[in-house]
């Protein structure tokens, strides 16, 4: 299972495992500012994080090995790309790509060829969904 973070506006809400066959996650309980325990990523659980996040996880789980795939290549500056979902994204800088023709485009984050984290700028946020150790990449820095 690979392990990422989510922040949103910097802010670390969860946990999330995404491994071949389910998601696991563990949320921030605003309560007492501890994670709860790690669960299977439902659903319902995923439609509260489109929600509150305006991410897509269990998507993300489907998608991940076509994007590692994809996203291997390196690419031009402002070079198109095409997914086999038929999503448009284009090289914006030396480590993030960036989803076209999307109301809440999902970015990308690849170091070294190596596929660590995603991007989603909504009107009034942003989520990120990182792995650990590579938080500089993104906006979180």
């Amino acid at each position: 299972m690979e392990e990422f973070k989510l922040y949103q506006s910097g802010i670390h809400y969860s946990n999330v495992y995404i491994g071949e066959y389910e998601v696991l996650h563990e949320r921030l309980n605003l309560d007492n500012n501890k994670f709860n325990f790690k669960s299977v990523l439902s659903e319902k659980g995923n439609e509260l994080y489109i929600e509150n996040f305006k991410i897509n996880i269990l998507e993300i789980k489907n998608k991940i090995s076509n994007y590692k795939k994809v996203f291997e290549k390196n690419y031009e500056i402002n070079e198109k790309i095409i997914t086999e979902y038929n999503e448009e994204y284009s090289k914006l800088d030396e480590y993030t790509y960036v989803q076209r023709k999307k109301k809440f485009p999902l970015d990308i984050i690849v170091v070294n060829n190596e596929l660590v984290g995603f991007i989603c700028i909504s009107e009034e946020s942003a989520t990120v969904l990182v792995k650990e150790g590579y938080e500089d990449y993104s906006p979180l820095k």
